[in-house]
């Protein structure tokens, strides 16, 4: 229920989720990179953020592809892996599922507003 009196907030954050399955989070050979940012730890199991970011891709060296995600403006870009949990002999673990990256916008409700972003995936094998 919307009350009249409680005014609503003007700026809200806006975030475009991509998931990809990727396999072998701890792998190194397949990684986070930026153009604009170090990222460390890059493995895909990693979980971090980073402010005004235009780029963010994922290397995959086994397979020979790279994906990349580029902003036209400024991003504030999270990274996480997607994780289970398993019951094993050797007790609980997690598991690794796959990489989750959410690039966020704030965004003013009073007003239009655009955001374009780009994904390709490049073909490593032709390097």
């Amino acid at each position: 229920v919307i009350h009249p009196e409680v005014p609503l907030p003007q700026t809200v954050l806006f975030g475009v989720e991509l998931n990809f399955s990727m396999l072998a989070g701890d792998a190194p050979d397949r990684y986070y990179v930026s153009h604009d940012h170090e990222i460390r730890p890059n493995r895909l199991n990693a979980a971090g953020q980073f402010n005004q970011g235009q780029h963010i891709g994922i290397v995959d060296e086994y397979h020979q592809f790279r994906i990349d995600m580029e902003c036209e403006q400024p991003s504030h870009i999270w990274y996480l892996p997607v994780e289970t949990v398993s019951l094993s002999e050797a007790g609980f673990e997690r598991v690794y599922q796959n990489s989750c990256i959410v690039l966020t916008f704030p965004l003013e409700l009073n007003g239009n507003w655009k955001v374009k972003f780009h994904k390709k995936v490049i073909d490593l094998k032709g390097k």
